[in-house]
This record gives C-alpha cells, sequence and structure tokens, in this order.
C-alpha cells in the first residue's frame, strides 16, 4: 500500500521503510510476531574425579577430572604412590592396585535393606549350637529395621563375635556387647551396654557407620560411632581390613567377612516347619477318604461348610460304599 519514496534530508529518507511498513501494517492489521529467544537450558552438573591417596587427604591430590576414563590414566601413571579416584562425594571409584573394586561386584553382600533370614531361623540355628544362648532375634532384626541395617547379617557377626553367645575372651556376657566393640586386645574387655537391646542397637549403629555416610535414625547408643571412617564397608565380603579395597573394615583378621557369611549361609540353610492344623470338617473328609468311603474332598468340604448344595448322585454313592463295606 505505501512504498518509500525519496524525500529531502538524509536523515528522513532513512526512516522512510520504517514509515512505510507501520502504516501498512496499522492499515491491513497485520501483526508481525515477536520473535522469542528460547530460554537456555539449565547447567548441567558436572561429576567431578579427584586422583588422591585418600578420600580426605586433599593436600594429596595431583588432579580432578571431569573425565573419569582421564582420573583413573593418572591414578594408574601414579599407582606405585597409593593413588586412587573418588567421586565428589568421596566414594572410592578405582583403585589400581585393588582389582575388586575395579570389577562388577553383584555377587557382594550388601548390608542395608531388610533381613532375609526370620527370626525363627536365628533362633533355631542357634538353639543347635548354644541351647542357653538369649533369645535376641527378634531384637536384631527390630533394631535392624530401624536403621536399614540387615539385622541377619547384624546376628551372623554376633555370633562370630561371642562364639555364639558362649564368650570365654575380654568381653563378658553381662556386658551386652555382642560385637566386641571397643575390646580392642590386649585384656581390654570393650564397651558394656545396659540392656541387651541397647547392645544389639550399639552393633546395629557400628555397622551403619562402615556401610554408608547416612545419619542415625535414632539417639546413638554406640560410644566408638563417631571413630569409624564412613561409608567405606558397604558389603560383608569389605568388612574384614585384608579384604577391603582401601584396606580399612571392622576387623583386622583374615576372610572375616567371608566366616560372617558362612554363618549367615548356614541360618539361612534351617527349615522351619509350620505345623497345620485341620478343622474339624477337614478331619471327618480326610477320614472318610482315607476310608475309601469318598473322594472328591472338594466337593464333601463344601457340603459339611455349608457352601455346597448335597449332590443326590454323590449321597447315592455315599450311601452305596457305606453298604458294601458293611456287606
Amino acid at each position: 500500500m505505501f512504498a518509500a519514496t525519496t524525500c529531502p534530508g538524509p536523515y528522513l529518507q532513512s526512516k522512510f521503510p520504517y514509515i512505510a511498513d507501520e502504516v501498512t501494517r496499522r492499515l491491513t492489521g497485520e501483526i508481525k510476531t515477536a520473535v522469542i529467544k528460547p530460554e537456555p537450558p539449565p547447567p548441567v552438573a558436572v561429576q567431578i574425579y579427584r586422583v588422591r591417596v585418600s578420600s580426605d587427604d586433599g593436600k594429596s591430590q595431583i588432579g580432578a577430572f571431569s573425565s573419569l576414563q582421564n582420573a583413573k590414566l593418572e591414578a594408574d601413571n601414579n599407582k606405585a604412590l597409593g593413588y586412587k579416584v573418588f567421586d565428589e562425594n568421596k566414594n572410592l571409584v578405582y583403585d589400581p592396585n585393588a582389582s575388586a573394586i575395579n570389577d562388577p561386584v553383584p555377587e557382594l553382600t550388601a548390608i542395608t535393606g531388610q533381613s532375609v533370614a526370620t527370626a525363627a531361623q536365628m533362633t533355631a540355628y542357634l538353639d543347635k549350637i548354644n541351647p542357653g544362648a538369649p533369645d535376641l532375634a527378634a531384637i536384631y532384626i527390630e533394631e535392624g529395621v530401624a536403621e536399614n541395617i540387615r539385622g541377619d547379617v547384624a546376628f551372623a557377626q554376633a555370633c562370630l563375635e561371642t562364639g555364639h553367645f558362649k564368650f570365654g575372651g575380654d568381653v563378658k556376657p553381662e556386658q551386652n556387647n555382642y560385637a566386641g566393640i571397643g575390646a580392642v586386645g590386649g585384656g581390654a574387655s570393650g564397651n558394656s551396654f545396659e540392656t541387651p537391646r541397647l547392645g544389639v542397637r550399639a552393633q546395629i549403629q557400628h555397622l551403619k557407620a562402615y556401610v554408608n555416610n547416612e545419619p542415625l535414625a535414632g539417639e546413638c547408643a554406640d560410644p566408638r560411632f563417631k571413630y569409624v571412617e564412613r561409608g567405606v564397608a558397604p558389603y560383608v565380603e569389605w568388612l574384614g581390613q585384608k579384604e577391603n579395597p582401601q584396606g580399612k573394615g571392622w576387623a583386622t583378621g583374615r576372610d572375616y567377612g567371608a566366616k560372617i557369611l558362612y554363618v549367615l549361609r548356614a541360618i539361612l540353610a534351617v527349615e522351619i516347619k509350620i505345623p497345620v492344623t485341620k478343622t474339624p470338617e477337614e478331619i471327618t473328609v480326610d477320614n472318610a477318604i482315607a476310608a475309601g468311603v469318598i473322594t472328591d474332598r472338594d466337593h464333601w468340604l463344601g457340603v459339611l461348610n455349608g457352601t455346597v448344595a448335597p449332590n443326590r448322585a454323590n449321597i447315592k454313592l455315599l450311601m452305596d460304599k457305606i453298604i458294601n463295606n458293611k456287606s
């Protein structure tokens, strides 16, 4: 409709295209759509892998990498000096001197979670070895649930530490200390706990200290909780320092975790037979079947329980069998 035309003055002339477009827009109702620039995407969090001698030794750090492969290469180049790779949460990711942590570990036994063994299995297992042992199975499961630690693992550990609750070492039964907490050798008897439940709770909490960095769900009953380097042994197999990729853990003895698992497998192998209680109607029907009087158990149970109407053919068959048996 309107077009730019020549007009005196360079400034006004430079504005004609804008004026022509604006007049045309207003007369025709044409509205140019504004261009909206999209919001920039939020920044992506980058995982940093730190190459250090230990998780808390920041002074030993020789590199921080966003690429795990580069971090591993740096650790490999310095493995003779004990360098490893840790993530930002101080979890060990790679140790060039310990193949156990570098390989997939689906076969390892996590300590967190619910108990697999039942209290009945735990009690039955212990009764065969030490009939006079205290009945703590249910307490282990309950305290384990409170902290998300497997109660059956802790119970198996207690069996190992106490000689199946026969004790005989530095720790005495009246201490209610079932895991040797504070008993560091040389005759030291370790910590004592007022009740069996508090002793179990302290053991569960001490395990949790080794397993992860999660806060305790309840009040701390473990006097040595604060001395544990957190999260260094999430698996039973790593509770022994000699098998732990970082050389840390609960005990110094070789195959400590394997010994706990040996006890745990024996507990899980215990079969608990639950007695089956029959109703009077079931007893009558089963006796009649054993005597050869009837064959259809479900039908006659329904008849005696009033849920099935008697079948005339079945009644006649029953009467014939009774007569034949008498004759």
